[in-house]
């Protein structure tokens, strides 16, 4: 049964990248600062709903330093996720934003001394390999360096913030995972609603930006819902099968949706670097 709503994760993971360009190709007044700000809004209210009754604060003094450094983290994943999505390629943006688990690879192998195992090695190398397929011709006008910056700290960023969720559900026993959550969303929505208004150039226009609250809000709640499902069917199912489902997966919707939607093309050294990557990223996952 829980293998059943492995589907439904998929669509709400690559849903959240396809509602991002979806509304940047037509965007008019706003940039990613404010939909990101948005976006992390419905995802907080995500857990604040779905938590009614079965929140415990009372070690919340405990929990707030790892909040507070998964809030920097995941708001600036969060703000440059959507920049690179926004102004490059959607394919090769969610593709580069699954390398980010590289980084707690790292933190699993050096830190916590996991088990290397020949997946992982594999995993890494591919990764490698990937990574300069996609970058050694620059024939796509939409990779420039801003991109590159934009999707490098998404990268990073992404990164660092799953370690730090990882960190304080060891450091917890598993405990206290929505309370993280809503006290860390909401020191992001706090600081990027602010910097939203002081930003804000054009209020009027994102008041009357309904294609703001669609996109973004649905986008909202669909990570809100993603992150929930991941939580809850990590009790049910082999990590050698969710997350590899769930991390691949949600990269070929997202292309799909690049190439038959948004008539991106991939040439055929990016494809091939793609498909790598694809693979580098099923290796990584499975423990």
């Amino acid at each position: 049964m829980h293998y059943l709503l492995l589907p439904l994760l998929l669509i709400t993971l690559s849903g959240q990248n396809i509602l991002t360009k979806n509304y940047f190709v037509k965007a008019k007044s706003t940039s990613s600062y404010i939909f990101s700000s948005f976006s992390v809004l419905l995802s907080l209210s995500y857990f604040l709903i779905s938590g009614i009754g079965k929140l415990d604060f009372s070690e919340f003094g405990k929990v707030l330093p790892y909040s507070l450094a998964f809030a920097v983290t995941y708001g600036l994943a969060v703000i440059f996720s959507k920049a690179s999505i926004g102004c490059g390629p959607l394919s090769l943006s969610a593709l580069f934003s699954s390398y980010s688990l590289m980084i707690p690879t790292f933190y699993g192998i050096f830190v916590s001394h996991d088990t290397v195992t020949a997946f992982t090695v594999t995993g890494l190398v591919l990764l490698v390999i990937s990574i300069v397929l996609v970058n050694l011709k620059k024939e796509d006008a939409r990779i420039t360096p801003k991109w590159v910056f934009f999707v490098t700290m998404s990268l990073i960023m992404n990164g660092v913030c799953t370690v730090v969720q990882r960190v304080q559900q060891e450091d917890f026993s598993g405990l206290y995972k929505n309370e993280f959550m809503i006290i860390s969303l909401s020191v992001v929505v706090v600081f990027m609603m602010s910097g939203s208004v002081m930003l804000c150039k054009n209020r009027r226009a994102v008041l009357s930006d309904i294609q703001l609250y669609l996109n973004a809000g649905l986008a909202g709640l669909f990570n809100g819902f993603t992150n929930h499902m991941v939580m809850f069917l990590v009790a049910y199912l082999p990590s050698s099968v969710m997350y590899p489902t769930i991390s691949s997966g949600s990269i070929i919707i997202s292309t799909l949706a690049a190439i038959f939607i948004y008539r991106e093309k991939l040439s055929k050294m990016k494809l091939a670097g793609f498909i790598i990557g694809i693979l580098s990223v099923i290796l990584l996952n499975i423990k």
